[in-house]
């Protein structure tokens, strides 16, 4: 979404319509900031998958709510069994420091996590002393051992001294997983370093800086009598600085010849019918209908979801893979008739 552009529109009487205001701005602002958070991750991470563990840093319920989000932004897994029970999302993780501790000894603690899970299990080496802990991972579980995580310290040169000395211990298919602290400019950092994955937590469910997306919820028009079918007029505020737009609106994102994105139309009043301008409509429609006289009239799984968003990111110009603050990478088109153009 873009500036101005309308990512929710309701119609209904006005009681009703407000009692709907704080439910959507808290699933909007909330699922939103974490999607863009994970849309960062995974940019940043280019082909390696990202695993969220942020539920431990977020209020239980908003726990499931960040693993959904994640992985429509494109996050390959959650470590919340509760998520993929509810949504279906694949579910991996690691064991615990704890369960090191527990033991007697990291080798017991080893070989009691490959006789439960096989040894594709991913085991946690930096408990004690990372070299001890990988050379007895691999006696354990042999060089079949399916990934080591490391958690704390230098992550990029640690990687490399675990890729090293898996290799040499002829474990060249052991993966490494590393987490701890981690947000987009971390995983930024660790591209040139064998690293295979990443566990993503505190960041990912804070919106890692933006824990909201600043949605609003505005009155842009009303019926302009209680008969049936009667004209909206449009309103708007003239608050310094939170001066709203009226009218009901659409919006567009107008592609070029080879579908990438150009602008964020938004139009003001109703849609011009797509089979009287055909091509011209202006682009791709941003808004379906979802519930129409009190009926769910659409539903789109979580894994079409995930792959709409994947296209969406497509369309945009490289300008949106920085990673930095910067201006929006689409500018933003009021139109009243989509024939026209600015």
């Amino acid at each position: 979404y873009f500036s101005g552009s309308p990512v929710l529109v309701v119609e209904a009487p006005f009681a009703e319509a407000v009692l709907l205001e704080t439910l959507a701005l808290s699933i909007f602002n909330h699922d939103g900031a974490v999607a863009s958070a994970a849309s960062r991750m995974v940019l940043a991470a280019a082909s390696r998958p990202c695993i969220e563990m942020g539920s431990r840093r977020t209020h239980e319920q908003a726990a499931l709510a960040a693993a959904r989000a994640a992985y429509l932004a494109g996050f390959a897994s959650t470590s919340n069994l509760a998520a993929g029970q509810a949504y279906g999302i694949p579910t991996s993780g690691t064991s615990a420091h704890a369960f090191t501790l527990v033991h007697d000894t990291e080798r017991d603690a080893f070989v009691a996590q490959v006789d439960s899970l096989g040894k594709q299990t991913t085991l946690l080496v930096d408990t004690y002393d990372v070299e001890a802990a990988v050379r007895t991972a691999v006696e354990v579980a042999g060089t079949g051992l399916g990934a080591v995580r490391i958690d704390s310290g230098d992550l990029g040169e640690l990687a490399r001294q675990v890729r090293r000395q898996l290799d040499g211990l002829g474990a060249r298919d052991t993966r490494i997983v590393v987490t701890g602290d981690l947000d987009e400019l971390a995983i930024a950092g660790l591209a040139a370093a064998p690293v295979d994955g990443y566990g993503v937590g505190t960041s990912l469910v804070t919106g890692s800086g933006h824990p909201t997306c600043g949605f609003v919820y505005k009155l842009v028009a009303r019926a302009a009598s209680d008969a049936a079918g009667a004209p909206l007029v449009g309103v708007a505020k003239h608050s310094p600085d939170k001066a709203t737009v009226a009218g009901r609106k659409w919006a567009l994102r107008r592609l070029d010849d080879s579908g990438a994105a150009t602008a964020e139309v938004i139009g003001i009043g109703p849609l011009p019918d797509q089979a009287e301008h055909g091509a011209d409509v202006g682009g791709r429609r941003l808004l379906v209908d979802l519930v129409r006289d009190g009926d769910r009239v659409w539903r789109e799984p979580l894994a079409d979801s995930r792959d709409r968003h994947s296209r969406s990111f497509g369309e945009l110009p490289i300008s949106a893979h920085q990673l930095s603050r910067g201006e929006p990478v689409l500018r933003t088109v009021y139109e009243t008739d989509v024939r026209q153009r600015r």
